[in-house]
């Protein structure tokens, strides 16, 4: 492999811990690596797979960028995917300006102020993830989500594989993924995803330009996709600031738990208690879910 070194300045309190917790899911993964100082993860480089390490400082990464391909990928579009992973293009300060007007969010705020979302380096990959976790434990969910990798991500070597892309998904069967522990729903509803992806039906990137609203709306017309994977979607993977990932277990039960409720918040109460920091309610739900530890 290729390797290419360079640093990325980080905003004052970047907390490291948020994006280590996210890509930790899994102890042992193909697709990422965690240390006591930062991770390496396998991304996509146009065509080309890579593997980028991220050693955090004090106010600054240090970066690796290792490609397959010794012309694949340049230090911006490098950066441009690195900065996503890290959510360093979130508003927070415009979130905690309007978080101050609520005693009990700011309770919550003002323990991690520089708090940002981590997000996935592709809307597919992430996708991918809450198709993979629907209604199962984080834990299986992380083991299946391995599992796909190795069997039809790239291989990279050292262990190493990159993200299954639609096209890598397309080409398998259901009873590929059924024999992995897939349900077949799951299967059927991966699979037939990825198709729609590689015969031009659907384009996530295009479906994320047309707002939040309308990308919603498209992706639960989808089989398969329901409000709350469509909304988990629009927050970890498209990166939209104002997304309420209703029916989501952890959410309720960190509104409950913060504003100490009688009974656990339905989808009205979720919306009335969030509704005051808007347009920046994906920063309060990350905040609501770091909360419970």
């Amino acid at each position: 492999m290729t390797e290419r070194k360079f640093q990325l300045d980080l905003p004052p309190g970047f907390e490291p811990e948020a994006v280590m917790n996210y890509l930790g899911r899994s102890a042992v993964s193909p697709l990422e690596r965690i240390s006591p100082t930062g991770f390496q993860k396998s991304i996509w480089m146009g065509d080309a797979p890579a593997i980028v390490g991220v050693g955090f400082g004090t106010d600054h990464a240090d970066i690796s960028l290792r490609t397959m391909n010794p012309g694949a990928g340049d230090e911006e579009s490098a950066l441009a995917i690195i900065s996503r992973i890290l959510g360093l293009n979130q508003p927070v300060d415009e979130f905690l300006e309007v978080a101050t007007s609520d005693p009990i969010m700011w309770g919550l705020v003002s323990k991690r102020p520089a708090l940002r979302i981590p997000q996935a380096p592709t809307i597919y990959e992430v996708l991918t993830w809450a198709i993979i976790g629907q209604q199962i434990n984080l834990s299986f969910a992380a083991a299946l989500r391995c599992a796909l990798a190795s069997r039809c991500g790239v291989d990279m070597g050292d262990g190493w594989r990159a993200h299954p892309r639609p096209q890598d998904v397309a080409e398998l069967e259901y009873s590929d993924l059924t024999s992995i522990r897939f349900s077949r729903s799951k299967a059927a509803y991966l699979i037939d995803l990825s198709r729609a992806i590689v015969r031009g039906e659907i384009d996530l990137d295009a479906l994320a330009a047309t707002g939040s609203q309308a990308m919603e709306s498209s992706l639960t017309a989808i089989r398969g996709i329901g409000t709350w994977t469509a909304r988990y979607v629009l927050l970890r993977g498209a990166g939209f600031h104002d997304v309420v990932p209703l029916g989501d277990a952890g959410l309720r039960n960190g509104l409950h738990r913060a504003y100490k409720l009688d009974e656990k918040p339905d989808v009205e109460k979720t919306l009335a208690l969030l509704s005051p920091f808007s347009p920046y309610r994906s920063l309060a739900t990350y905040h609501v879910w770091m909360s419970l530890g």
